[in-house]
């Protein structure tokens, strides 16, 4: 999970307080693409972010 979510290079400052906010803020954004896939009815790469930039 560590490799995925960017935890060297994409958090504000130190401390397990960000560490927690940035864990935090990736997790809302990956349940908010698997509901979006899924309410369109796809059903494979439901986590995937690619193409979402």
């Amino acid at each position: 999970m560590k490799e995925h979510l960017g935890l060297e290079t994409h958090i504000n400052g130190k401390g397990m307080k960000n560490i927690d906010l940035h864990a935090t803020q990736c997790c809302i954004a990956l349940l908010a693409v698997t509901l979006t896939r899924l309410q369109y009815g796809l059903k494979e790469n439901l986590s995937s972010v690619a193409y979402l930039t």
